[in-house]
């Protein structure tokens, strides 16, 4: 398995690599080779999971619905949207500062407490309700997003020993694309497989 971050760069390696074998290896391959996203690899995880049984949940990955739904919300909270004139992609800024809070960081309280957020000049107004009203609307609607796809699968492979041992052994080698760039949340999901 090799992990990558976008689906473009999954797609290139792929073919590459079948170019490469077939240049020294004639046609046919000993192994079977996957290249895709950690995400991608987290939805085969789950369907595997859930094998058999309903899911109660949707993906929520519709990245300009996403946005238009934080919009939202910032203005019922503060009453205006003037932040968004203000801040180039504000929409993109809070849903990054809520994705590193939920892959990263323990709680709200050490997530200000961190330089990251003090140090670069970001100052969403009442960030705490945004994110609240946030993860309210996914629970009410069913919703997860593609960090707590993240958690989800990372909870199961850590209650369920024997499934995560049967995930673990599909593949001999993991390859990660860009390595450095893992959440720790991403990387204890690699460990696990």
């Amino acid at each position: 398995l090799t992990v990558t971050f976008t689906r473009n760069a999954a797609n290139e390696m792929n073919v590459r690599y079948c170019k490469l074998i077939e240049r020294f290896a004639g046609s046919s391959l000993p192994y079977e080779f996957l290249f895709m996203t950690l995400h991608s690899y987290c939805v085969k995880i789950i369907k595997k999971y859930y094998a058999g049984r309903k899911e109660n949940f949707r993906i929520f990955a519709d990245e300009i619905k996403i946005k238009k739904l934080i919009r939202d919300i910032y203005k019922e909270i503060n009453g205006d949207v003037t932040y968004f004139d203000r801040v180039e992609d504000g929409e993109k800024i809070i849903v990054s500062l809520i994705s590193k809070l939920k892959t990263e960081y323990e709680s709200e309280k050490t997530f200000r407490k961190k330089e990251f957020y003090q140090n670069n000049g970001i100052d969403v107004r009442n960030f705490d309700l945004i994110h609240r009203r946030y993860e309210e609307y996914k629970n009410k609607h069913g919703l997860i997003d593609f960090d707590d796809m993240l958690i989800f699968v990372n909870n199961i492979l850590e209650k369920n020993q024997s499934f995560a041992e049967k995930m673990a052994s599909e593949f001999d080698y993991i390859q990660v694309d860009e390595g450095q760039d893992l959440s720790l949340l991403q990387i204890n999901i690699l460990n696990k497989i």
